[in-house]
């Protein structure tokens, strides 16, 4: 797909961490999703949607999970199709970290709840088709509610999500146990006080690393 211009200037600079699958883990991904999508299209919350593409969304999540265990040299993936009336986990949280991963197809921004819907950090990845994922970085809530807006976004889902453009201020990690301090440092996970807008984006800037925190 042709890249759109915010993502050209909010996304591209930061397409650093890029993690290639190989022939295996797409063939994980696909039997499992195939096994996924006929028990996920019977629940209330996808009935009514295209099951292709309810498959391409669960395919891609996929996808970026994977390149994060990659990445960082640790599983954390259950592979476990859940009961309806089992409540919604975030990605990590039966590796003990309640931290989502939010992805979008290269060209795209990824799509965050507004605010009054945000319950958990995330991690920023890019997917670029066939298979290769780009791990960006850490956002902590009061990111993803301040740097968002429905103008970046794209589908039938802007009522209630709008496109993350707030890439210069994510988190760089490189182990588990990065992430582990990240999520467990109260003062950069607490701090609300952004002021910039997207006049002010910057050309380039590098990513926080986890020691300059």
């Amino acid at each position: 797909m042709q890249p759109k211009w915010y993502f050209d200037k909010f996304a591209r600079p930061y397409l650093r961490n890029k993690e290639v699958l190989n022939t295996k883990e797409l063939k994980q991904i696909d039997d499992f999703v195939n096994r996924l999508v006929p028990s996920a299209m019977k629940r209330k919350r996808f009935q009514g949607q295209d099951p292709k593409w309810v498959f391409n969304s669960f395919y891609d999540g996929m996808i970026a999970e994977i390149a994060i265990e990659n990445f960082t040299g640790t599983k954390f993936i259950t592979w476990e199709i859940r009961k309806e009336e089992d409540p919604d986990k975030s990605d990590l949280f039966y590796y003990g970290l309640n931290i989502g991963v939010k992805t979008a197809k290269f060209g795209n921004l990824p799509l965050v709840y507004k605010s009054h819907r945000i319950e958990t950090p995330e991690i920023i990845t890019i997917v670029d088709l066939p298979n290769t994922v780009y791990v960006i970085g850490y956002a902590t809530k009061p990111m993803l509610k301040y740097y968002q807006s429905s103008e970046y976004g794209y589908g039938n889902v802007m009522e209630y999500k709008g496109g993350y453009w707030g890439f210069h201020k994510l988190y760089d990690f490189k182990t588990m146990d990065d992430l582990k301090d990240l999520y467990a440092n109260k003062e950069i996970n607490v701090y609300n006080n952004f002021t910039d807008t997207v006049k002010d984006y910057p050309e380039f800037e590098k990513i926080l690393t986890f020691d300059e925190l």
